[in-house]
């Protein structure tokens, strides 16, 4: 068991919070758990509505499945973004709602 305690900082427009998560949370279920409104759709990986842009750690998370690889390339995300519903950590990340439009 990991003795440092993984944190999630959300970078959202009402604000930044940090929580501290379990090993086996999504970033997802973590932000719905605790009542922080991150955008999501299917909670499956297919409609990619939950991506993230991983401002600080994406070294704490897993290389990406084919089937987030797939939905990442269908929105033609680029390399920092990932998928709330797919991703638990391994170290402190921060995080904030993907705009493809910004």
């Amino acid at each position: 068991m990991n003795d440092n305690p993984l944190r999630i900082t959300y970078v959202l427009d009402e604000g930044t919070t940090t929580v501290e998560v379990g090993e086996r949370e999504t970033i997802l279920y973590a932000a719905e758990e605790r009542g922080i409104d991150l955008p999501c759709g299917c909670h499956q990986g297919h409609c990619g509505a939950c991506a993230v842009e991983i401002l600080e750690g994406i070294e704490n998370l897993r290389e990406p499945g084919i089937g987030e690889e797939y939905t990442l390339s269908r929105i033609e995300a680029p390399e920092n973004v990932r998928l709330s519903c797919q991703n638990t950590i391994s170290g402190p990340v921060t995080v904030k709602p993907y705009d493809p439009f910004a």
